[in-house]
């Protein structure tokens, strides 16, 4: 049982495991899941008394070892794992079977998912696993295309049979040789050999049957006729073939002379088998070894009843297992297991492996866990730790398989091309994956994987599946991403897939009243904010400047002039002085009440959009910076005569001094794009060629801070992203702060050169410039799911210093001023990381030595830090009477959010909510600010008491009942962003809070 430490920036920060136990001092309640150190309050009446397990030393988050058995999963990984219902798999079923249903000139699908990374994994994700589909429907038809002779399929004979196979099927391009194709099918088929995916290959779904041939010269051991194995000759054979099939699936296999390499066919590394143990050698495997599942699982089953004890099996079977160990090295001319690189160890001969078509009879079903088994000795399930009994598979219980029947399918089409369009993917790349998906077809994309990015202003034409990976968050998010289907004269299909999360679920039970026919709210455009202003002033400027300089548009080279002297800033500084056309234009398209503030009432506004301490002073700066450091690093190069690393570091000049300007401009949140994030950093991604790879990582601040932290990667563009470090721009500094916080949430920070504080204070620096992947590092295909490895925690300054707060109807309002949100990303255990102020290199753990994110080495001293962000909000603390409980706070805290979003008709996602605490009483706050930084007023305007009035009685009236549920719901409390919460939200506690004091003199005056 886990129970985890939530915090209200809605991800978990720590996890702890609890057993049951008789002598345990604290009590889970097993209906609400609320774990209690003294008597239960729930009033469930279902609680056990349960103890605290002891967590692994370097991860908190991991038991040591299972409290019962003792099991450690070899002191790596956990030995507790929880049961995750993922959706790639069922979404990737839909989307095959859409796939294969539509004609083959309408064979498009647009995939929405709410989430870049959502998109980003599912286009790989869907395409590679379509292949390995695909891949095995055609072996099945390979194999099928001639009767097999009883003794089996080579290696040799099925890449003949493939070649034909692939040819009719279309799957080689005419620049392919005789030696391509080869080698093409040859990597299929051995891929296959030894899959990691044993229940979907195909002998996992009992369509073929893998064995090893045996040379006429291999001698059986006699043991294995004699006590205590008693063994026919068909059982001693089989066993041996056992053993050997073994070392296929173990990846222990020697490879024909023309494969590729070992990694093309698989990501897991190459085994090999010893006879001895393999003292600590990686990826060597001890032939018979006392703790391999051959001798302490399957061949102890097989000698139960025989009246030996656990020590003498032991020792029985590792005896066997040298005997039939010299036998299978003594065999030679031709030898069955071959030498590998690795001294002293040996691969199984791929010449002996064998492949047919699986019988009905030749398949058996373990009775226990379900797994199909080619082989059967005496009725043990070889499966390690089942205590199952094999018996003959039915054929109607085989054909139930969903994959086995796409393997058998006919119709399978060959090609399933699968792309990614997201905000990661660079404007040009994204055009032209667009016009592809209209083409269609067996040349086009045939999906499409696609954020919000899709929702409007596209017109896909003949376009007549949708599928949406998940429920939208709001009504009008379905209605725009369901609008892209059907435009033309046919009707469209929108599929939407329910997850099991509670905004999928709530949905699910009615789609129509919820989601189809549901509320959509009046987009409203509020123009108060100054950093979104500002950056509209700059595009109209530069829309001018480049008008009357059109050399400077030409591409980044250009605009920046001289690398080491550059002159963009300075000349646009220029053009916008004494420009009074210039002014006159953002006169009028500046709102009139944020003028003053920009500086358009004097000439502070050229300060602001081109002055030193401007955004696009500060990007010259940083791309200079970048083109510098390329050609040190090209000379160096030449100097060491590395000229194949020369040759990429000017491409890499190349690429950014050839870049589109508009593209640089954009990405770097000079001028505005799609969306309007406010603090927009970039992972640097420096290709492992030198050239463009046709994605921009651009992350808000906040969540940047935590996705680019050290370990932490993402996925685009069909490739893993990991960030190195933390940029640097020579002449430029991080900002550093120091910080501490209390239980109660009570933060305070001050500037690293304020001496005169706490230096043993904990700092956290603001990655202002970015972040940077290492030099020329080629980005690996994901393996599975990027996980994100660091949550992020809000925090509010600005309370206590500059106070102003009142009294309203029994609620101590108090107003920051200003309002500054402190988010910050601690790593694990709130460790924090360790980055180097010269290089920027960061790391999870301290490391003796350390190199450059461009690969030379550092002499820096590595300091920990966290990583931050500020910016500035709205922000109100509302104190409730007699408010102690976190999840109280948290129920009365949506309960106000929610009640002020319809008060203020404004959608709910421009607010958000947390909880902090008041140190003195020890009682918990809600805390309400607007979820725009630069703040947009919404809650500024909760300080007059007409409209906070009203606020509470739309918060009550929210939980006053009137929805029916017993805790909470869609209805009152529960949204698609508080699901963190969702579990332990109580409508009855907010509204009892809520009517306490004066407030409940309040309501009742309203009523």
């Amino acid at each position: 049982m886990k129970e985890a430490d939530r915090d209200p920036s809605s991800r978990y920060f720590g996890v702890d495991y609890y057993l049951p136990s008789e002598d345990g001092t604290q009590l889970l309640c097993r209906s609400c899941g609320i774990l209690w150190k003294g008597i239960p309050q729930c009033s469930c009446d279902a609680s056990i008394r349960v103890k605290k397990c002891t967590s692994h030393k370097d991860h908190h988050d991991r038991l040591k070892q299972c409290e019962v058995c003792g099991y450690s999963r070899g002191g790596i990984g956990d030995p507790v794992q929880e049961i995750v219902h993922g959706s790639d798999g069922p979404n990737s079923v839909i989307a095959t079977a859409l796939h294969e249903l539509l004609p083959d000139k309408k064979r498009k699908v647009l995939a929405f998912a709410d989430s870049r990374q959502e998109a980003a994994f599912f286009a790989w994700y869907v395409e590679d696993s379509y292949e390995k589909l695909r891949d095995r429907n055609i072996i099945l038809k390979a194999i099928k295309s001639r009767k097999v002779a009883r003794e089996g399929l080579s290696i040799k004979d099925m890449r003949n049979r493939l070649l034909k196979q692939w040819s009719s099927s279309g799957l080689f391009s005419e620049a392919d040789t005789i030696e391509d194709r080869s080698r093409k099918v040859l990597t299929s088929i051995l891929r296959e050999a030894i899959t990691d995916k044993k229940r979907l290959s195909l002998s996992g779904v009992g369509l073929v049957k893998w064995f090893v041939a045996l040379p006429r010269g291999l001698c059986i051991p006699d043991a294995l006729y004699q006590s205590p194995w008693n063994f026919t000759e068909e059982e001693a054979h089989d066993l041996v073939c056992y053993l050997l099939d073994e070392m296929r699936q173990n990846r222990a296999i020697a490879l024909p002379s023309d494969a590729p390499v070992w990694a093309v066919i698989s990501p897991i590394p190459q085994q090999s088998y010893a006879p001895g143990p393999p003292r600590r050698r990686r990826n060597v495997k001890h032939w018979g070894g006392p703790q391999s599942k051959v001798v302490k699982h399957y061949l102890h089953r097989l000698l139960e009843g025989c009246g030996l004890s656990k020590d003498e099996k032991k020792s029985v079977s590792t005896r066997l297992m040298r005997e039939i160990w010299h036998q299978l090295i003594k065999c030679s001319e031709p030898a069955i297991l071959v030498p590998s690189k690795r001294n002293g160890t040996f691969l199984l001969d791929y010449q002996w492996i064998r492949l047919k078509p699986a019988s009905t009879g030749e398949i058996w079903e373990c009775n226990s866990c379900s797994t199909l088994s080619s082989f059967n000795i005496r009725g043990i399930c070889s499966r390690n730790g089942c205590s199952g009994k094999l018996s003959s598979s039915s054929t109607g219980r085989l054909n139930a398989n969903h994959y086995r029947s796409l393997y058998e399918s006919t119709g399978f089409p060959p090609v399933l091309s699968a792309e990614e369009h997201t905000a990661q993917i660079d404007p040009e790349e994204a055009r032209n994956r667009q016009d592809k998906f209209k083409k269609g077809g067996n040349n086009g994309i045939n999906l499409l994987s696609s954020s919000t990015t899709f929702e409007v202003g596209v017109d896909l034409g003949n376009l007549d599946v949708v599928f949406l990976r998940n429920v939208p968050p709001e009504s009008f998010n379905y209605t725009q991403r369901a609008g892209r289907a059907g435009r033309r004269h046919d009707p469209g299909l929108v599929l939407t897939y329910c997850r099991r999360n509670p905004h999928d679920l709530y949905h699910y039970e009615d789609p129509e009243g919820r989601v189809i026919k549901g509320t959509i709210h009046p987009p409203r455009l509020r123009m108060t904010n100054e950093k979104i202003v500002v950056r509209h002033m700059v595009a109209v400027a530069l829309s001018e400047f480049f008008i009357n300089n059109r050399h400077k548009f030409e591409n980044v080279g250009q605009f920046i002039g001289d690398w080491h002297c550059p002159q963009a800033v300075n000349d646009f500084r220029k053009f916008c002085e004494n420009n009074s056309k210039l002014m006159d234009s953002l006169c009028r398209i500046v709102p009139e009440e944020m003028c003053s503030t920009v500086g358009l009432g004097d000439d502070t506004w050229i300060h602001k959009i081109a002055g030193e301490d401007s955004r696009i002073a500060s990007v010259q700066a940083e791309v200079c910076a970048d083109y510098i450091e390329m050609d040190k690093h090209c000379q160096a190069c030449l100097v060491s005569r590395k000229f194949n690393m020369a040759d990429r570091t000017d491409k890499r000049m190349k690429t950014i001094a050839k870049g589109s300007v508009i593209n640089f401009l954009s990405r770097k949140a000079v001028i505005p794009k799609y969306g309007f994030p406010v603090d927009v950093v970039e992972l640097d991604v420096r290709s492992s060629d030198g050239r463009r790879t046709g994605i921009s990582l651009q992350r808000d601040l906040s969540q940047a801070i935590a996705e680019y932290a050290p370990g932490g990667k993402v996925v685009a563009n069909k490739k893993e992203w990991e960030s190195y470090g933390v940029k640097l721009v020579p002449g430029k500094t991080w900002p550093v702060w120091y910080y501490r916080y209390d239980d109660a949430r009570n933060f305070e920070d001050w500037n690293e050169d304020n001496r005169t504080s706490d230096s043993d204070s904990p700092k956290y620096l603001i990655p202002k410039f970015g972040f940077v992947t290492e030099l020329f590092k080629k980005a690996p295909d994901p393996k599975g799911r990027v996980r994100r490895l660091y949550p992020t925690r809000p925090f509010f300054r600005g309370f206590k210093t500059q106070p102003n707060s009142k009294t309203i109807h029994g609620v101590d309002v108090t107003k920051a001023v200003p309002g500054v949100l402190v988010i910050l990303c601690e790593g694990k255990n709130r460790q924090g990381f360790y980055i180097c102020r010269k290089c920027g290199c960061h790391m999870e753990k301290q490391k003796p030595k350390h190199k450059s994110p461009s690969n030379v080495k550092c002499e820096g001293t590595l300091e920990r830090f966290s990583l931050g962000h500020e910016l500035s909000t709205d922000v109100l603390r509302l104190q409730f009477p007699s408010l102690y409980e976190e999840w109280d706070a948290y129920s009365v805290a949506y309960a106000v959010m929610l009640g002020a979003a319809d008060t203020l008709d404004v959608p709910a996602t421009d607010l958000n909510v947390t909880i902090t605490g008041d140190n003195e009483r020890r009682e918990s706050a809600v805390v309400l600010y607007d979820n725009v930084p630069g703040g947009a007023g919404l809650v500024a305007q909760l300080e007059n008491e007409g409209v906070f009035a009203d606020v509470l009685r739309a918060a009550i009236d929210r939980v006053d009942g009137s929805c029916g549920c017993d805790s909470s719901c869609y209805g009152c409390l529960r949204s698609y962003r508080n699901q963190f919460a969702h579990t332990y939200l109580d409508r009855k506690r907010a509204l009892e809070i809520l009517n306490r004091a004066s407030v409940i003199q309040f309501a009742q005056a309203r009523i």
